[in-house]
């Protein structure tokens, strides 16, 4: 719940997050991104390690934390 608070702050001021993110096949990854749009279990967001917009459900955000 603290995790969906902090991305809606990032949302709203347009600021990057760093997520630990677990995929459904239980790989994890860190990711710097900037959250576009939170809607039901998914965010919308533009991942710099990609380079592209990614989707994430919000279950599978394990933490989020200020970029560096």
């Amino acid at each position: 719940v603290a995790e969906v608070a902090l991305l809606a702050d990032a949302l709203e001021r347009g600021r990057d997050v760093q997520i630990v993110y677990r995929n459904k096949e239980g790989n994890r990854s860190v990711r710097d991104i900037r959250p576009l749009k939170l809607y039901g279990r998914w965010l919308s967001s533009w991942c710099h390690l990609r380079s592209a917009e990614r989707e994430f459900t919000v279950a599978g955000i394990e933490s989020v934390g200020p970029v560096g």
